[in-house]
């Protein structure tokens, strides 16, 4: 515990000299004018050093993840750096600038919402809002309600988060990298900034279009898809049915998916037409990558399955939701990226059962459907997403890839310890509790939230509330001297 303690007290005090957001300032200097602009950095300096090569990996990887660019593109590390700062190109990825500038309204790191100084009026006259009835010019005073504006952090290096903003043209020039991959693994409330935003898509048809997948060409040229249906999953509740296409960029892979999977919605029997509630898919991007998503029967995309449909047996919190993006990756990361089917229908026809209809076109029909290789697709999106995974993290597995990626997921969503908060502010946890001491008894009060770091009651502060409360953190311990 000594050792792995002065090796943070040695990474944040380096860091205390050369802050990364005056590193960011002086490499974007460094920078031609045309690409600054472009320029964004993403933090590890919260990191220890002995972590940040396993965490360039993951970013490297969710960055290309998001991308709709045709090559694979790893971030940069910014030199003189200790790897804890990395260089982005937005346009590397095809992100909308707009879409990262809403990370500035959400990032509690470097960002505060401030409130603006209020002035006393004298009241012009007409009803007073707050009881309705008519008063008189200069009945009173008051004071208006002032919404906060967003502002950089005060407890940041100001000069320098001042030049990265200029240099930039920026609201959010940098953000911390374990955050950035929070924010951006899932969509559920993620503010539109999220993962569907950072993909650019808003339905089902903006995923066949990321693919080159179109429906109506395929029939025109006479490809047909693939189907088969599945018993057990380990991810729905009821029998679903499985669809695999071609598409420009490899393949795109469906499923039909229903609360109640019988009568008409039943794929175990409806070989042809299909009910369905929802539907999860996934389709190669650009660069190799797998996109995920979820969408009601109408094609309009959901944030997470419903719940009465399937849930994540691989979180690692009670969040049992599937999420799109996250979940998908942590589900199908072990198999290679693409699970393998336990065909019912093939499995039937290996016990000697035969597909058959009395018009002939029908039959036709579903031998090209169910009786073609489904294993062959499989694998070829496996090998696919196999190299851009190997190309974006250095050589890494995929299935190593995934364990890697949730697990860390699961350690920012995590609720955030004494120790956590302490390194959170390059501080050790002995200086962070004489810091909140001291503020309670000179001010005789502490934030409710961020008191918790004095109790002695088991696990931490949960990580949302932890942002809401983080501004008031920084303030207290800003510039503190034990």
């Amino acid at each position: 515990m000594r050792f792995i303690l002065s090796i943070l007290l040695l990474t944040f005090a380096t860091w205390a000299r050369a802050d990364d957001v005056a590193m960011a300032a002086a490499d974007a200097r460094r920078l031609p004018a045309e690409a600054r602009q472009y320029a964004r950095y993403l933090s590890l300096a919260n990191v220890l050093a002995s972590e940040r090569g396993a965490m360039w990996k993951i970013l490297s990887y969710h960055c290309n993840s998001l991308s709709t660019s045709a090559d694979v593109v790893v971030p940069s590390i910014v030199p003189g750096t200790q790897s804890a700062l990395l260089r982005l190109d937005i346009r590397d990825y095809d992100w909308a600038t707009s879409t990262w500038e809403k990370l500035a309204e959400l990032d509690p790191y470097y960002h505060a919402k401030i409130a603006a100084r209020t002035v006393i009026k004298t009241w012009p006259g007409g009803i007073w809002p707050n009881d309705g009835r008519y008063y008189p010019p200069g009945s009173f005073t008051y004071e208006p309600k002032v919404q906060k504006q967003l502002a950089l952090a005060p407890w940041l290096n100001t000069q320098a988060a001042a030049d990265l903003v200029n240099l930039t043209q920026s609201a959010s020039p940098i953000v911390r990298g374990d955050w950035f991959l929070w924010q951006t693994a899932v969509n559920a409330d993620r503010g539109g900034a999220g993962y569907y935003a950072f993909l650019g898509v808003k339905s089902k048809k903006d995923f066949e279009r990321l693919a080159g997948y179109s429906k109506d060409l395929a029939r025109s040229a006479k490809i047909v898809e693939l189907h088969e249906a599945v018993a057990d999953s380990t991810v729905t509740l009821q029998p679903r049915r499985i669809e695999v296409d071609r598409a420009l960029s490899g393949h795109f892979y469906t499923t039909f998916d229903s609360r109640q999977a019988v009568d008409g919605k039943n794929p175990l029997r409806n070989l042809n037409g299909l009910s369905f509630d929802a539907t999860e898919f996934f389709c190669h991007l650009a660069n190799g990558g797998f996109a995920w998503g979820v969408a009601n029967a109408k094609g309009e995309l959901q944030d997470t399955a419903p719940d009465n449909i399937a849930s994540d047996g691989f979180a690692h919190s009670s969040d049992r939701r599937v999420h799109a993006g996250l979940s998908c990756l942590r589900c199908h990361g072990p198999n290679g990226g693409v699970q393998p089917v336990d065909g019912w229908v093939r499995g039937l026809l290996r016990d000697g059962f035969t597909v058959q209809s009395p018009e002939y076109e029908k039959a036709k029909e579903l031998r090209q459907r169910y009786l073609r290789d489904l294993d062959g697709p499989l694998e070829d999106g496996r090998r696919l997403y196999g190299r851009m995974v190997a190309e974006a993290t250095g050589g890494m597995k995929v299935a190593d890839l995934a364990v890697a990626y949730g697990e860390a997921f699961a350690r920012y969503d995590a609720p955030v310890s004494l120790e956590r908060a302490a390194a959170d502010r390059r501080m050790t946890p002995t200086q962070l509790t004489q810091a909140l001491e001291s503020y309670r008894k000179t001010t005789g009060g502490l934030d409710l939230v961020i008191a918790g770091f004095l109790s002695k009651r088991k696990g931490g502060v949960p990580i949302r509330q932890y942002h809401e409360s983080f501004s008031t953190l920084a303030t207290i311990t800003r510039g503190y001297a034990p």
